[in-house]
């Protein structure tokens, strides 16, 4: 008898799985979107948390919207008043080049470098599907000519 109530006792524990199945309804999936929106940093586990369902179910509503946890971000809108500073930037950098004949080149080596460091242990550990779309980036950036270089870096002066 004591042998039974204490098995009983040990089944109904182990029955008692914790927190319940979080519903897939639309106001939670507005509610992780604006989560996000609010502040895109926040991780998914911290979202589950605050919002009181599944890290599996944050992911799934992510995933449907073509959003991927820690890579969504808002990104400064250029603007009329970011073309002066852009002007600003190229006739310096074109400046910096009438000094040192060699400064875009140098630039374009060394972005060639950081890229190749990139993307070699990536081609070494088999990654074929990655590198079919690295490998053609690279090469494009690789040739690409001193005035795109220009316009480019003075993209990433205003940011």
């Amino acid at each position: 008898m004591v042998g039974s109530i204490l098995i009983r006792k040990v089944w109904e524990k182990s029955t008692d799985a914790g927190l319940g199945r979080t519903v897939h309804t639309p106001q939670l999936v507005e509610n992780i979107l604006n989560a996000v929106h609010d502040t895109p940093s926040t991780s998914t586990r911290r979202l589950s948390t605050q919002l009181n369902a599944s890290k599996t179910i944050v992911h799934k509503v992510l995933k449907e919207q073509l959003l991927y946890p820690y890579h969504w971000k808002k990104v400064h809108e250029l603007i009329p008043e970011d073309v002066p500073r852009r002007m600003q930037f190229e006739n310096w950098l074109l400046d910096q080049q009438q000094n040192n004949v060699n400064l875009i080149s140098n630039i374009l080596l060394r972005m060639k470098q950081v890229l190749l460091k990139m993307v070699l242990p990536i081609y070494t550990t088999h990654m074929y599907g990655l590198m079919k779309i690295l490998m053609p980036l690279l090469f494009r950036i690789i040739n690409i000519s001193s005035n795109q270089l220009i316009s480019g870096l003075g993209l990433l002066a205003i940011f």
